[in-house]
């Protein structure tokens, strides 16, 4: 191999991780590259890409296409609750009964703003100035009764879903040493994951052994 294939090939294999990093694992909310799922990438010479991906094996096989719903879901209460929290925090004298009327262009811009539209599109909810932001999943709003026990609910999810990825990095790392290297860290509090949702059912990938 020349010195300019052996190049061709670094960048398309670095092409191939970026396009990766767009996709989303459904049940923990974060690109399955900063998990450290994606063990190697290798680009053939007739451009055949193949993926070596890290997981639980056996343990892991379930109808993903069932599941993604519900989990898609669960990051969408996460998403919300993440970009409500701090409002709350910011303006003094709201109540958390208040929330319930907050639309999108009450949100100030930013990664946790972003991440929530991302997740409201991948469930078919408006992305518009005054659409609610605190709505189930069919996008209809709570009455402001209700709004406090909804946002304690979407906080457990959030915290469920960071605990989660957590436990799974670490997983990860006792299974296959190094891979550790492979992972992002997540800084506590901060929404790293704003791309766009890919499903996995959407990603070919050959399992790691």
């Amino acid at each position: 191999m020349t010195p300019a294939d052996r190049q061709g090939r670094l960048l398309a294999v670095e092409e191939v991780r970026r396009a990766l990093g767009s996709v989303m694992d459904p049940e923990l909310d974060e690109p399955i590259t900063d998990l450290g799922f994606v063990r190697s990438v290798d680009v053939a010479a007739d451009g055949a890409v193949e993926v070596h991906k890290g997981t639980f094996g056996a343990e892991a096989e379930q109808d993903l296409e069932e599941l993604r719903v519900t989990f898609l879901r669960k990051a969408h209460v996460a998403a919300m609750e993440r970009a409500l929290t701090p409002l709350l925090r910011a303006r003094s004298g709201m109540q958390e009964s208040d929330l319930g009327t907050v639309t999108l262009c009450d949100l100030p811009e930013g990664p946790a703003k972003e991440a929530l539209r991302h997740r409201r599109a991948a469930l078919g909810l408006p992305d518009v100035p005054d659409a609610l932001v605190m709505v189930d999943e069919d996008g209809r709003g709570y009455v402001p009764a209700e709004v406090p026990r909804r946002l304690r609910l979407a906080r457990s999810t959030r915290i469920s879903i960071d605990g989660n990825a957590h436990f799974c990095r670490g997983l990860l790392r006792t299974r296959y040493p190094g891979s550790g290297d492979d992972q992002t860290p997540r800084p506590d509090g901060a929404e790293s994951c704003h791309q766009t949702f890919i499903p996995l059912t959407q990603l070919a990938h050959k399992e790691h052994s």
